[in-house]
């Protein structure tokens, strides 16, 4: 069942079509594809964040709980801001400790 009116501000208007603008909010240029400043802006999946990082899903899950990664719940999927997910990068939040290393059965130098 679709809408086929809305009723806006006293005026019964066409209601907008779900597909229009691809259900996301965003409008495609001619060719059906997103600017740059677009696709910087947008949620990022696990599988894209993986591939934009070169690591495994077992891996952003960890780094996700243990390493405070930056990542929002929606329902039961995990999406990434990529700025956010940079700058954590940059200020080292993926870094392993050299604690870790240890316990993991690193070898001691002295």
């Amino acid at each position: 069942m679709y809408i086929k009116e809305v009723f806006i501000l006293g005026e019964v208007r066409p209601a907008p079509s779900r597909f229009a603008s691809g259900g996301r909010g965003r409008k495609p240029n001619a060719r059906g594809v997103l600017s740059m400043n677009e696709m910087e802006d947008r949620w990022l999946s696990i599988t894209e964040i993986c591939k934009y990082l070169g690591v495994s899903n077992d891996t952003v899950y960890k780094w996700i709980d243990k390493h405070g990664m930056p990542a929002h719940r929606m329902g039961r999927l995990w999406k990434f801001k990529k700025s956010q997910v940079d700058a954590w990068v940059e200020s080292g939040g993926a870094a392993e400790s050299a604690e870790s290393v240890k316990n993991r059965g690193g070898q001691d130098e002295s």
